[in-house]
């Protein structure tokens, strides 16, 4: 204990780096033995995490060590020359509880040829104190590595470039989440991802870096380096594209690593470690929008009749656009009818609409029936999310609704029912006006003549009653140059 307080009075990084959650090294060589080499450390800047955030250090310092013996190389600093803060989140949602602060280190570092190549490390103390799947995370220190080629080798080798950290850095409760964290590689190296486990530090020593080998941090039961986040599935990282899926079922702060292993015709030639603390939300997931109207699905029109469907779509994110769409088979309606059934309607949050469709006489002769397909979907935010809703249109025929109504038979006997040739139910079409309909005998005369559907006929010509028997109809009329023809039968009995 005495020696700990001796070391943080004579080298007080150790107090002024709290609230560490990561980082990587990015190791340029830009000479025969010359290197540019970056430590881009990330920082909790919330306050009260629990105690206010403090300002990091200027310098760290760093040891490369032969990577076969593990001896002592080189011992220097890299020193702060950049700080930003991370943007996180989406178009959809922000989090408004995570604060990461990236800071940048830097120095130009001159190592001689050497055949084993060099590991590169850094330590700092002290990992985040709310951190969930390690313990003690508030004493645990942070070790970086990352290992190079020998010099005469890989002549300008770099490091894989993590580039920006994350801005959807997060993770949902519950909800699969894909987080890209591959690298690029400006030597055209191949790349492989892999968890690894996250290292912790010693008693830092002021003066002399820490050697190889180091230990990895203490996870808690439940937890590991390749399963360092609850989840179901379980998490992974996908070897060749570095993508991270997961669906974490429970809240927290988690720390987790991974690695990059540098190949170059076929040979691995270096590697790189990333440190990383993820937070994981109860987030403002992107749902898909709802059809709230209309709540039936099949609609029957009529020729030359205005009919409107009321829709209403609706979004648990007031703030997502909702575009509402319609698609149908085009063949099955005349064009006139295409603009009123074409929809691309948008709005925020909710989007109502009323699509009304008036059917022309002529597409009501024959008939016709077809599916709308309605499409309302969110766009903006993490990726296209639709709903789907399906009516049925029908629009039956004149000339089915016409003869369907006509009756086959009736009695005018005088006893008050079945009296009148008529249809049972007044027959009110739009587009019957047109159409006439003649009652012939067996030998061809007319005996009565009158416009649909006002149709009645006493079975008398002329005031006397035509004999029993059966009689023959015919129903025509012309609509929009087609033609209306249907004939039939009627039997009178007394």
């Amino acid at each position: 204990m005495i020696q700990r307080v001796l070391l943080l009075l004579l080298f007080p990084f150790a107090l002024q780096a709290s609230h560490i959650i990561g980082g990587n090294f990015e190791i340029v060589q830009t000479g025969p033995n010359s290197y540019d080499c970056s430590l881009i450390v990330y920082r909790d800047c919330r306050t009260g995490v629990p105690n206010p955030p403090v300002p990091l250090i200027d310098s760290i310092r760093i040891g490369v060590f032969d990577l076969l013996t593990n001896q002592l190389v080189l011992n220097t600093y890299l020193y702060k020359f950049d700080s930003t803060y991370v943007e996180l989140g989406d178009s959809c949602y922000k989090p408004t509880n995570i604060c990461v602060q990236e800071i940048r280190m830097f120095n130009t570092l001159k190592l001689p040829d050497n055949n084993s190549g060099y590991l590169v490390s850094a330590q700092i103390c002290c990992r985040n104190y709310v951190i969930d799947n390690i313990t003690s995370p508030g004493s645990t220190g942070i070790t970086w590595t990352a290992t190079i080629p020998k010099p005469q080798l890989a002549f300008q080798n770099s490091t894989p470039d993590f580039g920006d950290y994350p801005a959807l850095g997060f993770l949902c409760l519950n909800n699969l989440r894909q987080l890209d964290l591959s690298a690029t590689d400006a030597d055209g190296d191949s790349l492989y991802y892999q968890f690894a486990e996250a290292l912790t530090s010693p008693e830092t020593n002021p003066f002399a870096p820490q050697s190889p080998p180091y230990s990895p941090v203490n996870w808690r039961i439940g937890h590991s380096y390749s399963a360092p986040i609850i989840s179901t599935p379980p998490i992974s990282i996908d070897g060749t594209t570095g993508i991270l899926s997961c669906t974490a079922s429970q809240l927290g702060i988690f720390v987790f690593a991974y690695e990059v292993q540098e190949y170059r015709n076929g040979v691995l030639i270096g590697t790189v470690r990333r440190d990383l603390q993820i937070q994981v939300l109860n987030c403002l997931v992107d749902e898909p929008p709802v059809f709230i109207l209309p709540t039936d699905s099949l609609f029957t029109f009529e020729g030359g009749v205005n009919q409107c469907v009321k829709i209403l779509v609706v979004d648990s994110n007031l703030n997502d656009s909702i575009v509402l769409i319609s698609r149908f088979d085009s063949s099955k309606v005349d064009p006139s009818s295409w603009a009123s059934l074409s929809i691309n309607s948008i709005g925020v949050g909710y989007n109502p609409y009323s699509l009304c469709w008036t059917p022309t006489c002529s597409e009501s002769v024959n008939g016709t029936s077809f599916l709308l397909e309605l499409e309302a979907y969110s766009k903006g935010c993490s990726g296209k999310k639709e709903a789907i809703k399906t009516l049925y249109f029908t629009l039956p025929s004149i000339l089915d609704s016409l003869y369907n109504a006509l009756p086959n038979i009736f009695t005018p006997n005088g006893d008050g029912q079945n009296d009148i040739y008529q249809f049972p139910e007044p027959l009110n079409h739009a587009c019957l006006a047109q159409v006439q309909m003649k009652i012939y005998n067996r030998w061809g005369k007319m005996v009565y003549e009158n416009p649909v559907p006002e149709v009645q006929w006493d079975g008398t010509i002329q005031g006397r009653e035509v004999p029993d028997g059966v009689y023959f109809y015919v129903v025509e009329g012309v609509f929009n140059s087609i033609t209306i023809s249907r004939k039939g039968t009627i039997t009178i009995l007394r």
